[in-house]
Formats: C-alpha cells, sequence, structure tokens
C-alpha cells in the first residue's frame, strides 16, 4: 500500500531481512550457543528428506516445492509406526544426552536435566527500581488515601 514502510518481500540488496539474516549472521560467526539436539520427529525428517525431496522432484518437475516435501514428511509421519517412533525416540534421547554431556550441564539431582542459567547481572535500571519502589509505593499509598477521604 501507499505509505507503508517495511512491507514486501525484498529488503535491501541482501533479500533477506530480519531475524533469518541476523539467524544466519549468528551462525556464520559460528555463536558460542550450541544448537538443540533433534527430536524424533526431527530425526525422521532429517533420514527421510533427502529421498523423499528426489522422489518430489522427479514427480513434480517445475512445480515442486518445499511445502510439498514437509507435507508429505508430516503425513508420513502421522502414519509410522510404533516400532520406528519408538527407535528415533531412542535416537532423539541419545543425541540429547550426548549433547547435555558435551556441554558439562548435567545436574546432581535428575540424570539428563539441563542445569539452571547462571543468573544475569542486574542493569541499572533494576537496581533503581529496586531501591525506588517502597518510596513510590508509600506515595502512592498516601495519594489513595488522601482521594479517598476527600471523596
Amino acid at each position: 500500500g501507499k505509505g507503508k514502510k517495511g512491507k514486501g518481500k525484498g529488503k535491501g540488496k541482501g533479500g533477506k531481512g530480519g531475524k533469518q539474516a541476523a539467524k544466519q549472521a549468528g551462525a556464520a560467526a559460528g555463536s558460542a550457543k550450541p544448537s538443540k539436539p533433534a527430536t524424533a520427529y526431527m530425526q525422521f525428517c532429517m533420514e527421510r528428506r533427502p529421498s523423499l525431496t528426489a522422489e518430489l522432484r522427479a514427480l513434480h518437475g517445475p512445480s515442486f516445492s518445499q511445502t510439498q516435501v514437509m507435507s508429505r514428511l508430516g503425513a508420513e509421519w502421522k502414519g509410522l509406526g510404533e516400532a520406528e517412533k519408538a527407535r528415533l525416540a531412542r535416537a532423539a534421547k541419545a543425541a540429547k544426552s550426548a549433547a547435555a554431556a558435551a556441554a558439562g550441564t548435567l545436574t546432581k539431582g535428575k540424570a539428563g536435566s539441563p542445569a539452571k542459567p547462571a543468573v544475569k547481572a542486574r542493569t541499572a535500571f533494576q537496581l533503581f527500581a529496586n531501591e525506588t519502589k517502597p518510596r513510590v509505593e508509600r506515595l502512592c499509598k498516601a495519594a489513595r488515601a488522601a482521594a479517598a477521604a476527600s471523596a
């Protein structure tokens, strides 16, 4: 529409903007945060996607799209047998345990549960707010009492 900024598909020369560009920049920079281990469904998708993509690409030709792949993966997952889902769940659990052990986040309590993240340092505003909150609450209470007395 007329006068609306930021609408439309392209964002500058790169073609991708916002979260996606930031995500790619973080991945390229080799961020310290490891990715999450794959769930059973994601394990299934990683195994099945290459062959399914080739099948659908050959079947649909130029009208092929990744949406078709994702729809078909979801349908196949729903129809997958319990034994196969259990195998994938075991693989996902093993990946999760391996990732936790590699990160060193196992706690003494429950095996496999991640440790709580370190508490972040308080900002200057948080320190200010904590110091002034009791005084502001007293002033508000006094103002409410005065308003109730005058009404």
